[in-house]
């Protein structure tokens, strides 16, 4: 890539080519000295070696389009025998630390260099503060709210856009990422561990033109850590916790990262927890009902073969409650007092395949990705069925699952940059498949009647391209146009029984949607990291069929 580049630090210089070659580059701030003039064509090793030399640090990629930095530290010097031995060791100076890099854009903008509402939380944070599921995003997030039905049960809301529990079969307003693939199309949120991860990025707002479908009012992304090469590290840790009139709580958890040779490494991540009861049946006679029992891992590849690099990678957890987690308003206080418990299954495996390279014509990266995600509620209906009963029910119980399979791909490519341009292109595929299944039975004496039974099959497909060109004004000022021109389909089948007074029924019902998502963004980078900017963007989400009226 041609670059021009002055900036009078090497740590500056770093963020600088991060910034122009569309990489991660974290830990500059181990690099110190006076900067160095990129003028002329480098790959980015190139210009990363020429930077860094006698600067005190070395590099390491993490992956296609991230480098660590850290310090060299010079062997200590043979001191004499009859030295004397100081009487104090000086406190060595903490450095400041490296502005945090995001590519929750597609592509790898400073926090705060990227126009829109967007929040980050390190692995720092994530530690320091205990943040390890959904639920802690959202206290630490901005806009960012979850409903309260329990773990593996929540919806996302951004913005205060509501995608509740009672919004149909429609697509979700959040898109939730794991690394580069969506996970979810209308299922609750899987709630996924957060172990091993590297950063979590909330972008509210619509970002239809980057991320397409599913994305009305923001995007949700979790980016683990990657292998690293040349380098063993393990780690264990164990928390145990009590609840006062509840039952305990404790979690285990582990990851090791391990070289496999010079150009290749595995990291594996692996948990297990369990979050005890705290509610109190008084029909049923159970105590800490409420209990959530979550395990799940993840496995890690990369190899880098000079300018390209490879990363496969498989996830997987299952997440299973006893009971739900609220109580009902009665005359003598509120209290829980069930016909039956209300237990639930969520259940997500994901495997991607990652291919990126890089040189003077630019980057490519390609993302093939295929999720699977089961889950299944049972609730208690009795108090609801016996309103429109003539007969006294002795138990009501409404069960739904769905079984959800997707494939996704993803290809990007942007280009070297041209002067003051800047600008990528991408290509979207994904198709996926619902099965789901709902039941709504009753019991009266010995008699056991059937409600309402609904097997549903629903496919949807969204191809779609995309793109992106920022142009640097001068003075600090840059404007950024994008779009996506989409077309989505949706077929659903649904088989209905529902004896009388209900009405039976059948539905195959098609539609198809297209139209183009533009996004446009003018912005001024202040002096002091701040930005000023006017921004407007478009989302979309497929509509859908509710078979169920």
């Amino acid at each position: 890539m041609r670059l021009d580049i002055r900036k009078p630090t090497a740590a500056e210089t770093l963020i600088e080519l991060g910034v122009r070659m569309g990489a991660s580059i974290g830990g500059v701030e181990a690099c110190k000295g006076p900067g160095v003039q990129l003028v002329g064509v480098f790959s980015l090793r190139e210009a990363l070696d020429r930077v860094s030399r006698g600067k005190g640090c070395a590099y390491s990629f993490v992956d296609a389009r991230t480098v660590r930095f850290s310090v060299v530290r010079p062997a200590p010097a043979l001191r004499p025998v009859t030295a004397a031995r100081p009487t104090g060791v000086a406190a060595e100076p903490i450095a400041p630390l490296a502005p945090l890099v995001v590519n929750a854009g597609k592509r790898s903008p400073r926090l705060g260099a990227l126009a829109g509402g967007v929040s980050v939380i390190g692995s720092p944070q994530l530690q320091d503060t205990g943040v390890g599921e959904t639920g802690s995003v959202s206290r630490q997030t901005a806009g960012f709210m979850t409903t309260n039905l329990g773990a593996a049960r929540n919806k996302i809301l951004l913005r205060g856009l509501s995608d509740g529990t009672f919004t149909g079969r429609t697509q979700s307003t959040v898109g939730t990422y794991l690394d580069d693939i969506p996970v979810n199309y209308n299922a609750p949120d899987p709630d996924l561990r957060l172990i091993d991860v590297d950063r979590v990025e909330v972008m509210r707002g619509p970002q239809g033109a980057l991320y397409g479908g599913g994305s009305l009012s923001g995007i949700y992304r979790i980016v683990t850590r990657q292998p690293e090469l040349g380098r063993y590290s393990a780690s264990v840790g164990t928390t145990i916790a009590n609840t006062e009139s509840g039952s305990n709580s404790y979690r285990a958890e582990g990851m090791i990262n391990a070289p496999l040779g010079q150009i290749s490494a595995v990291r594996v991540a692996a948990y297990y927890d369990v979050d005890g009861g705290y509610l109190d049946d008084v029909n049923l006679r159970l105590s800490n009902v409420d209990k959530t029992t979550r395990r799940g891992g993840r496995v890690a590849w990369r190899a880098d073969l000079g300018d390209w690099r490879i990363r496969l990678g498989t996830a997987l957890q299952s997440v299973s409650s006893k009971d739900t987690q609220y109580v009902t308003l009665t005359p003598g206080g509120p209290r829980r007092a069930n016909q039956v418990r209300e237990i639930h299954r969520n259940r997500l495996s994901q495997t991607s395949v990652k291919i990126s390279g890089s040189g003077d014509w630019g980057q490519f990266e390609s993302v093939t990705g295929y999720v699977t995600h089961r889950y299944a509620s049972r609730y208690d209906a009795t108090v609801s069925l016996s309103q429109f009963s003539e007969v006294a029910l002795e138990l009501g119980v409404y069960d739904e699952a769905a079984r959800v399979r997707m494939a996704v791909e993803d290809m990007i490519y942007t280009a070297p940059a041209i002067g003051r341009l800047r600008w990528m292109i991408g290509g979207f595929l994904a198709t996926s498949i619902e099965d789901g299944d709902a039941d709504l039975r009753a019991r009266a004496g010995a008699i056991t009647r059937s409600y309402y039974d609904e097997a549903r099959k629903d496919r949807l497909n969204e191809y779609a391209l995309y793109g992106e060109a920022t142009y640097d004004l001068g003075g600090d000022w840059k404007i950024a146009l994008g779009g996506r021109a989409f077309k989505t389909t949706v077929h659903t089948r649904s088989y209905v029984l529902a004896p009388s007074p209900g009405q039976s029924r059948d539905l195959d019902r098609q539609a198809s949607f297209s139209g183009f998502s533009p996004k446009i963004s003018i912005q001024r980078d202040l002096a002091r990291g701040g930005m000023i900017y006017a921004l407007s963007s478009e989302g979309y989400r497929a509509g859908g069929f509710n078979s169920g009226d």
